[in-house]
């Protein structure tokens, strides 16, 4: 069965797993945000992605039925006092998966370019193990940090 990739959306499942809640579908129903976790750690198992034991899934690229296409999951270090931080110092290091059938639909680049807007005042890292990625990345404004791990980042945006 096909999909069109423009009938997905990206939704939020930071914090899903400290404290579980429900999704409204446009569909009319909703659905328990575990159960799209779930999802994505089913997509990344088959996808050649290691997702690290800290990493927690942060968004879902959904269709109106819950079903997942794709999502960033990754990790936060913040400082301890995160309410008082001073702009930049908290880093997000992430990755994602797109589903093999729908890659190549400029998905992955929508998903990040709202995890950056999502995420202004932090640095953002990727691990990139699909070189297609490291295009996606430079476009964005990703520089390369590490090339023998292919690791990208992004510094946060100016205020």
């Amino acid at each position: 069965m096909s999909v069109d990739p423009n009938s997905l959306t990206i939704i939020s499942i930071n914090g899903c797993e400290e404290d579980p809640f429900d999704i409204g579908l446009p569909n009319g129903n909703s659905i328990d945000c575990g159960e799209i976790a779930d999802q994505l750690r089913e997509l990344v198992k088959g996808s050649g992605i290691r997702m690290l034991s800290n990493d927690s899934p942060i968004t879902a690229l959904i269709d109106n039925d819950g079903d997942i296409y794709g999502g960033i999951f990754g990790n936060y270090e913040l400082p301890e006092d995160f309410d008082d931080f001073e702009y930049g110092m908290g880093l997000l290091t992430f990755s994602i998966v797109i589903r093999r059938d729908l890659r190549g639909n400029r998905l992955a680049e929508k998903m990040i370019k709202e995890l950056i807007e999502n995420n202004r005042n932090l640095t953002l890292r990727a691990i990139v193990v699909n070189p297609i990625m490291e295009n996606v990345l430079a476009r964005l404004g990703f520089e390369l940090i590490n090339e023998h791990h292919s690791i990208y980042e992004r510094n946060p945006m100016p205020k």
